[in-house]
């Protein structure tokens, strides 16, 4: 646990603006937000999302935790407790550090846990040999481990999910059930963040991790990262294809399509039944709606709402991309004439 005590002396910035407590249990995201845990805002578009999330699910009990450019800009009388500091961005690795030292330590990853007894297995599982299981793991029934993989402390693994040779699952990831994840595939490393400062990359320390729904199918090859807070969600039935890339802090609803080489960047929300075909891309930060399709090649790099169909780059409405090319075509054919 760490105190407000502890987070002052370690950040002499860092100034209780309302509020009246000692204890800090972690740092939520905007998407789960929890009693106890610090919400981060650092600019005004994320203080807009969090007050859309907090008419949805409700809460307000969290400690707000502002950049101090915002401190006069925020409606206090809508939190209970708010915190600010300055440079959030860039107090980010120290602080992520604090909190992942206070998760992680003198957590042991080499013990089997099959050897300590502390892993739950059921008796149906099929677990072939040169399998790595570590401690408090929990397998379901009828799940089968092939050679090669690797299961971190804490994950778990619903009913009837199979997992090919050499894939690897990082701690705290939790795996529905029926799920098939094909082989080299890696679920719940760090993502990729970093701050940039005096000449050095700065790590921000992910101690999120990764829930993939049930009916699930993921290719080979493929790297899901887990949250840095929070969760990266995969819904219910999602199918992912080989190659695929799907950054920290992404939740993809029901039923969501990737194909081969597609990515996503971090904190991507897509809804259900989105569809990425091919090599498509998906920037930091953008929210597709329902049944959103995107073309081959495309990279998305603003917002789009539910059946949007969208190509190119950057991308934009099927039609008008058909247009714009159509046109451009009609004028390179008119200027090869004159050459």
């Amino acid at each position: 646990m760490v105190t407000l005590g502890d987070l002052q002396q370690k950040f002499t910035t860092l100034k209780l603006l309302k509020g009246e407590f000692s204890e800090i249990k972690g740092i939520c995201s905007l998407y789960n937000l929890q009693q106890d845990h610090l919400c981060l805002v650092k600019n005004q578009k994320f203080y807009k999302r969090l007050l859309e999330e907090m008419a949805q699910q409700g809460k307000s009990s969290f400690i707000l935790l502002l950049d101090r450019s915002l401190e006069n800009e925020v409606d206090l009388s809508s939190f209970s407790s708010v915190l600010c500091i300055d440079s959030l961005e860039k107090e980010l690795p120290r602080l992520s550090k604090v909190f992942f030292d206070d998760r992680y330590a003198g957590d042991e990853h080499q013990a089997d846990g099959r050897v300590t007894g502390t892993a739950e297995i059921d008796s149906t599982a099929r677990i072939a040999a040169g399998v790595f299981i570590g401690q408090n793991v929990k397998i379901g029934a009828q799940v089968e481990i092939l050679p090669g993989c690797v299961v971190m402390n804490r994950a778990s693994i619903g009913a009837g999910t199979k997992i090919y040779p050499n894939v690897t699952i990082y701690e705290d990831v939790r795996v529905g059930e029926r799920c098939r994840i094909h082989a080299g595939t890696t679920i719940g490393a760090d993502g990729f963040g970093y701050q940039f400062e005096a000449g050095v990359h700065k790590k921000i320390w992910h101690f999120g991790s990764v829930i993939i729904g049930s009916d699930v199918e993921i290719g080979a090859n493929v790297s899901v990262d887990r949250a840095t807070f929070d969760f990266t969600v995969i819904g219910d039935g999602c199918k992912i294809d080989n190659q695929v890339q799907i950054g920290h802090n992404c939740r993809l609803g029901r039923g969501v399509i990737m194909c081969g080489q597609s990515a996503l960047a971090g904190s991507v929300v897509l809804g259900d039944f989105c569809v990425l075909a091919g090599r498509a891309g998906v920037g930091p930060d953008i929210k597709m709606g329902m049944g959103c399709q995107i073309a081959a090649g495309a990279l998305v790099s603003q917002d789009w709402p539910a059946g949007s169909k969208v190509a190119g780059h950057p991308a934009r409405s099927v039609g008008e991309w058909m247009r714009s090319n159509a046109y451009l075509r009609k004028m390179a054919l008119q200027r090869g004439k004159k050459d």
